[in-house]
């Protein structure tokens, strides 16, 4: 009975005195005010960016579907985060860019072929706040990012005939704003040391221009504006240092 007696004593201590360490290392994350990170974005599935059709150029009489789709690799950005209680005002610069090429022979007795070549680039700079709410090592996050886009894209698509060849230059380019309500969860591995991932719903109005050429007719310029909507981004980590 006493040996029962001093085991539940030992463990009441060991209990008591590990919930101390945790909201010691709790109190020491929290009393940090500024966190740097390392922030990777879109790990599952690229960004994609939807152009507008362009049937309504009077030097086109046909173009691919495909070349409508401007596909990103993940994102790398860096983020700094200021916090004053459980609030913090934050900031973010990300860099996307993403070529891709095609080259398709579709019968090899013929004398059709077709390519595509794109190349494109998209930064992104968020500036907002957030509120945290912590439960031991772990915090959630909410808050909201003003956010800035600048888009970039050069595709040239190209079909040979037998008789004849298509040769299409188009020139993308826009800048965007919009507003990201977001929410959010960071997990502390040390006090110094923690990992966080966050989803938003993003909301951005976007204008500029876009430029077209086919074989040797004049270019067609055409401005472009709109208003674009997602969740995202589809997966993304932070590793964030706090001092």
């Amino acid at each position: 009975m006493k040996t029962i007696k001093t085991s539940v004593i030992i463990a009441l201590l060991v209990m008591i005195s590990s919930l101390a360490m945790a909201q010691t290392e709790v109190n020491e994350s929290t009393d940090s005010k500024h966190e740097l990170s390392i922030v990777i974005d879109d790990i599952f599935a690229p960004e994609v960016v939807a152009i507008q059709p362009i049937y309504n150029d009077p030097y086109v009489v046909y173009y691919s579907d495909f070349a409508m789709l401007d596909k990103y690799t993940t994102k790398i950005g860096l983020g700094y985060k200021f916090h004053f209680g459980e609030n913090a005002l934050r900031t973010k610069f990300s860099v996307g860019i993403g070529n891709e090429n095609m080259d398709e022979d579709y019968d090899q007795d013929s004398d059709y072929d077709y390519s595509i070549e794109s190349k494109n680039s998209m930064i992104k700079a968020f500036l907002g706040y957030e509120r945290n709410i912590t439960f031991g090592k772990a915090q959630v996050f909410f808050g909201f990012d003003f956010n800035f886009t600048k888009y970039t894209s050069d595709v040239t698509t190209e079909e040979k005939y037998t008789y004849d060849d298509y040769k299409i230059k188009r020139t993308n380019s826009y800048q965007g704003i919009g507003l990201s309500p977001l929410l959010g969860v960071r997990y502390y591995i040390t006090p110094k040391f923690s990992l966080s991932t966050e989803v938003k719903y993003q909301v951005e109005s976007y204008n500029g221009e876009s430029t077209r050429k086919y074989n040797d007719n004049p270019e067609y310029k055409e401005k472009v504006n709109g208003l674009y909507t997602k969740f995202g981004p589809l997966g993304s980590l932070s590793v964030n240092i706090h001092f």
